[in-house]
């Protein structure tokens, strides 16, 4: 008896988890349904020959298009778009650096999905992780046109809700990047001020 019920458990299990196909585009919808979320995170990061560094934690602001805000605790480093221009601000050098924001076709995938004009669908080859914990979905993602930044990564969603719960990214050098988001809360009308940011004063610019 007790064997017949777990068959039947695991058939039913093995019906309604989603194929890699099916959970893309059903986070993808979600996605399209969120203009901004705002979160704390977690960051590790490890080597393919080295070990894991100390844990860094910070905040995250997006909002579409194409606007992103980072700043980490300890170090105080800063990182943000405004839809225009991608800046980095390092605290303890006071160095600031900015470049132009890819857009469009010309742009990688990874951007593009900060952009808000990305499709998981269109844009990667998906794949389902071999381990899925309980509560979760970790569908792996690999850009379809080559990115110098990014290999492969793993988006890992929470199973009732489809909010990120987490991102891994693996670079071209092997070298791994975890986040773990927290506190996460979406559509809360994010303001533009949180993006048309500038360098403090005395910054030494690159």
């Amino acid at each position: 008896m007790l064997a017949l019920a777990a068959g039947v458990a695991a058939g039913l299990s093995a019906q309604t988890a989603p194929t890699a196909a099916d959970l893309a585009q059903r986070i993808q919808a979600h996605y399209d349904s969120v203009k901004d979320f705002q979160a704390d995170f977690e960051q590790t990061s490890r080597g393919q020959f080295t070990p894991k560094l100390p844990a860094q934690r910070g905040r995250l602001l997006v909002k579409k298009p194409g606007r992103m805000y980072m700043k980490y605790e300890r170090e105080k480093n800063e990182y943000w778009s405004d839809g225009i221009r991608y800046y980095v601000y390092l605290a303890a050098s006071k160095e600031g650096h900015s470049e132009p924001l890819q857009k469009g076709e010309s742009a990688y995938a990874t951007v593009r999905l900060l952009m808000g004009d990305g499709s998981l669908v269109r844009d990667f080859t998906s794949s389902m992780a071999s381990d899925q914990p309980a509560g979760q979905w970790r569908l792996v993602l690999i850009p379809k046109r080559a990115d110098p930044a990014v290999k492969s990564m793993v988006l890992i969603v929470d199973r009732a809700s489809l909010k990120l719960v987490g991102l891994e990214k693996v670079d071209r050098q092997g070298t791994t990047d975890t986040w773990v988001f927290s506190n996460l809360k979406e559509n809360v009308g994010l303001a533009d001020k949180e993006f048309n940011r500038k360098f403090p004063n005395g910054t030494i610019i690159k």
